[in-house]
């Protein structure tokens, strides 16, 4: 079994500890996954999904871990199918990115097919920029 070594602390209830006292303000939606069949605790990833209102999935070895991993995007998703959110928009708040250093941000909406009701989910359109970007196109930074 694996615990965390370092930063958060020695224990899986120090690492549900920390999100919970930094979730409370942001009040974002935490899924998470066991990967692999070797995984025995997952007590503490079931409590942190369920106490944010999120998801926790167990992903077995040899399979698409894209597959489960997007799935939460349906989850979002159906909500958002409704003509009363027809252009909804989500922005991520800046973050590094991992390749250059530089920071970003990624744009998303999921997009459906309103030709049929209930609207039927297809997928998730996103893509990414740095804020020098958006700077250099706005004028600014405001």
């Amino acid at each position: 079994m694996t615990y965390p070594t370092s930063g958060l602390g020695s224990k899986p209830s120090d690492v549900y500890d920390y999100i919970n006292s930094h979730n409370g303000k942001l009040k974002a939606t935490i899924f998470t996954y066991s990967i692999g069949n070797d995984v025995n605790d997952i007590t503490t990833l079931k409590n942190i999904a369920c106490s944010s209102n999120g998801i926790w999935s167990k992903i077995p070895d040899n399979v698409d871990i894209a597959k489960y991993m997007s799935s939460y995007y349906k989850l979002f998703a159906m909500g958002l199918g409704d003509n009363a959110n027809k252009n909804f928009v989500a922005w991520v708040e800046p973050y590094p990115f991992a390749t250059s250093g530089d920071y970003g941000t990624t744009i998303s909406a999921p997009i459906y097919d309103r030709s049929v009701t209930p609207s039927l989910f297809i997928g998730v359109v996103a893509s990414d920029f740095t804020v020098e970007f958006m700077k250099s196109i706005v004028g600014g930074s405001d």
